[in-house]
This record gives C-alpha cells, sequence and structure tokens, in this order.
C-alpha cells in the first residue's frame, strides 16, 4: 500500500499542471483502485464474489441507510469540533492544523468551479469513486481477511476502521472517520453485501460536497451539526436506523 501512495504523490508532483479534480482522481483510483484490482487478480476472484452486489435488499433498507448516513453526518461534526476544542493550543493542534488547511486547500481547489457541470465532476470523483473503491477495498478485501482469519467480528470491525481513519491522514476528523468506519463495517457484516456500504458512503459524501458547494457560509452548517443537541438526537436516530437494519438482517436469517 506505501508503494501505490508514493506512487501516489509521485503523479501528484508530475501532473503539477492538470486539472486539480483529474490530478485527485487518478492519485485516488492509483493508491485505492490498483491494489484492489490486483488482489482480485492475484486471488483469482471477481468484484462479485467480494461484494456480493446481487444480494437483493427490501426498500426499507435503502431508507434507513439514508437516515444512518444523514445522521452520522452530525455525530461527525461534534466529534470533529470536539477534537478541535481538546487539542485547542497544543503541538498536536499545531501539526494538525497543517494537515487541515493543506484538506481546505485542496477541497477549495476542486470546489473553485460552482458549474452545475462541476458539481457532477466533482461528485463523481470525490463521492461516487471513494464509495465504490474505499468500500471494496476497506469492507471487501480487508474486512473479509480479518473476518477469515478468524479474529472476531467486533475487533475485525474495529481494525478495519482504523486502517480506514489512518488512511484519510485527517487528525481532527480520525474520530469521525473511525465512527463511520465502525458504522460502515456493521453494514456489511450485517447484510452481507457490499451495496449499501458503498450507498452510505456516497450518501455521506455527496450531501457533503453539495453543502459545502451551494450553502453561503459551510462552517455555521458545521458549527450547527456540531451541537451537543443536535448530535444527541442524530445519535438516537441512527441507532434506530442500525436497530432496523441489524433487526432485519436477523428476522430473514
Amino acid at each position: 500500500m506505501a508503494v501505490f501512495l508514493l506512487a501516489a504523490a509521485w503523479v501528484g508532483k508530475i501532473g503539477s499542471t492538470w486539472d486539480s479534480r483529474l490530478l485527485s482522481w487518478v492519485q485516488f483510483v492509483l493508491y485505492m483502485g490498483v491494489p484492489s484490482l490486483l488482489v482480485l487478480v492475484i486471488y483469482g476472484q471477481s468484484p462479485e464474489s467480494v461484494g456480493t452486489f446481487s444480494r437483493r435488499h427490501p426498500y426499507t433498507h435503502y431508507v434507513w441507510t439514508l437516515v444512518l448516513a444523514l445522521m452520522t453526518l452530525s455525530s461527525v461534526a461534534f466529534l470533529t469540533q470536539l477534537t478541535e476544542t481538546i487539542a485547542a493550543g497544543g503541538r498536536f493542534a499545531a501539526w494538525a492544523q497543517t494537515w487541515n488547511d493543506s484538506r481546505s486547500q485542496a477541497l477549495e481547489a476542486l470546489l473553485s468551479d460552482r458549474s452545475p457541470q462541476a458539481l457532477m465532476l466533482v461528485m463523481f470523483t470525490m463521492a461516487l469513486s471513494p464509495a465504490v473503491l474505499e468500500e471494496f477495498f476497506f469492507r471487501g478485501i480487508v474486512l473479509q481477511s480479518l473476518l477469515n482469519s478468524r479474529m472476531g467480528t467486533s475487533l475485525s470491525i474495529v481494525i478495519q476502521a482504523l486502517l480506514f481513519s489512518v488512511v484519510h491522514l485527517s487528525p481532527y476528523e480520525f474520530l469521525g472517520i473511525f465512527l463511520s468506519g465502525i458504522l460502515l463495517g456493521y453494514l456489511r457484516t450485517e447484510t452481507q453485501s457490499l451495496l449499501l456500504p458503498m450507498l452510505f458512503h456516497f450518501l455521506f459524501n455527496g450531501i457533503t460536497l453539495i453543502a459545502q458547494f451551494q450553502w453561503p457560509d459551510p462552517e455555521s452548517l458545521e458549527q450547527s451539526l456540531s451541537h451537543p443537541i443536535i448530535a444527541l438526537i442524530a445519535t438516537a436516530m441512527g441507532t434506530l436506523a442500525l436497530y432496523r437494519l441489524s433487526n432485519f438482517s436477523q428476522a430473514h436469517e
């Protein structure tokens, strides 16, 4: 994995004059898509055998996945704000702020064009592609490998979520991404398919991008979402969504 991360960094240097959206997508495919493809080839597997995309889900699964994605936005915002507050003024804050500023500048560059066509392109490169490739790699290949090692379902979900958080290189958002990784791993094991985790991931990223794209003051929106009362309500609703998803799975085993 480190080799592909270095290769992506190298592409970033030689492609400094490319369109930032294209460069971001090429780098992402390089360090996430290529390793997934190599694993499939080496072990002679098909995407369907890893993701079981043909598994049927009732329409209620899609509704509750939407609810879970919406509620997780507030929970992640709260955890991010909490981390920033606790770390304020320390060495960690200075280091984390450097990474945060770098990510913010990259996002601003990607969203500099506010046309509908640009929004569709950004949704493809930053919402759909990560939803497919990251879920296939982390909740498909990594999580399934951990489960096959008889490590136990709970520990396997925690380990893949930890790896998922580390790869994002976002210190302030680490806890929020870790929570998302836990939820996505749980969805994968409960529904025995990558379809709903991919839907959750796409909705989460897509809604975030649209808010950044259309909201007059995205920071004020994030502050509102991170309010403890709103986060508490969102957590309760998200827990209900998880219960309904797992309740259906258990009833139809």
